[in-house]
């Protein structure tokens, strides 16, 4: 008696709970985005709008949030190279810079 198999089992459509959590998150912040950004083009059309400047302290605070950014992804590569002396020298960087940002924030900031 030859059996054969005619057709190759079906892998199952699953993922990862935490991958899926991952996209879950990401859905629900790019949602939030949008509906603040619809509320910001809404609001702006109906003309009572109150025009201001930013203070030069949010985009110092901004510059230094990417710049940490920058260094930390640069940091996680590293460490997939095992380059471990970069990766100590990159996250002490990242993490003046994040004392640097809270400094500036509160102690700038708040004078």
């Amino acid at each position: 008696m030859d059996l054969r198999l005619v057709e190759e089992p079906k892998k199952p459509l699953a993922m990862h709970p935490k991958k899926f959590g991952m996209w879950l998150f990401m859905a629900s912040v790019m949602m939030l985005f949008m509906s603040l950004t619809s509320a910001y083009i809404v609001r702006h059309a109906e003309g009572n709008w109150v025009y201001f400047e930013l203070p030069s302290l949010f985009y110092v605070t901004s510059a230094i949030i990417i710049i940490s950014s920058v260094t930390m992804q640069w940091a996680f590569f590293s460490a997939k190279r095992d380059q471990a002396k970069l990766v100590q020298i990159l996250m002490l960087v990242t993490s003046t810079l994040g004392l640097f940002f809270w400094w500036v924030n509160f102690l700038v900031g708040s004078s």
